[in-house]
C-alpha cells in the first residue's frame, strides 16, 4: 500500500485513449509528491508515482478512486466518468499504451 507504484489518471481531462496524467516531473521517494495546482503528461515516464497511501491520506474516497487501483481498458474514461481521477498500476499502464 505504501509502494509507489501507481500513476493517476485525469479522467476529467482525457478524452478517448489520451488519457492526462498527474504530474510533469517525478519526485524522489523521499521528495513531497503535488496533489493541487499539477501540470499533466502524457508521458508515462515523467509522471508522478504515488501510493495508494498517499491518496487515501489526502482525499480519502470521492471524487478520486483511490480505494484500489483500476484496470486499464479502451473505456476507461467513460467506464470511471463518475470520478475525476482514478490510479492505475504504472506497468499496467505501460504495456497497455505500447
Amino acid at each position: 500500500m505504501t509502494d509507489r507504484k501507481y500513476l493517476a489518471i485525469s479522467i476529467k481531462h482525457s478524452a478517448g485513449t489520451r488519457f492526462t496524467l498527474w504530474g510533469w516531473e517525478r519526485t524522489k521517494d523521499d521528495q513531497k509528491r503535488c496533489f493541487s495546482g499539477y501540470m499533466g503528461t502524457m508521458d508515462y515516464d515523467k509522471c508522478e508515482l504515488y501510493s495508494l497511501e498517499d491518496f487515501q491520506r489526502h482525499y480519502g474516497n470521492g471524487v478520486i478512486k483511490c480505494d484500489k487501483p483500476v484496470k486499464m481498458t479502451m473505456d476507461l474514461v467513460k467506464k470511471w466518468a463518475e470520478y475525476d481521477t482514478v490510479l492505475v498500476n504504472y506497468g499496467e499502464y505501460k504495456t497497455f499504451v505500447n
